[in-house]
């Protein structure tokens, strides 16, 4: 089973821009998460922190499964980052709706 994925008042600038806002969310054990929105809303800056990939802002905490991971290197996370591309299987994409599909696929392993 997938563990639990929780991110607390994550906060996320590029020089001027803020990509994320206190941001708060909770991925169940199990469950299925799509991010939609539109360039620039913190859809891949998300993924990117859960991963480890870009650090968040200080006061952010990031848990897998009930242990931060604030401090914990990418390498040593369990977390599968891959381009969509070549995961056309698990990102979501439908042409016909006019939503644009995600760039990457987020996989978080334990």
């Amino acid at each position: 089973m997938s563990p639990k994925v929780e991110l607390m008042h994550v906060t996320k600038k590029y020089e001027n821009l803020v990509a994320l806002n206190d941001l708060n969310l909770t991925i169940n054990n199990g469950e299925y998460l799509i991010l939609l929105g539109p360039t620039g809303s913190g859809k891949t800056t998300t993924l990117l922190i859960i991963a480890g990939l870009v650090q968040p802002e200080k006061g952010s905490e990031i848990y897998i499964d009930n242990l931060n991971v604030n401090n914990i290197p990418t390498e040593n996370r369990n977390i599968g980052f891959v381009f969509a591309q070549y995961a056309k299987h698990c990102c979501y994409s439908d042409r016909n709706s006019g939503l644009n599909h995600s760039n990457f696929c987020l996989v978080v392993f334990r």
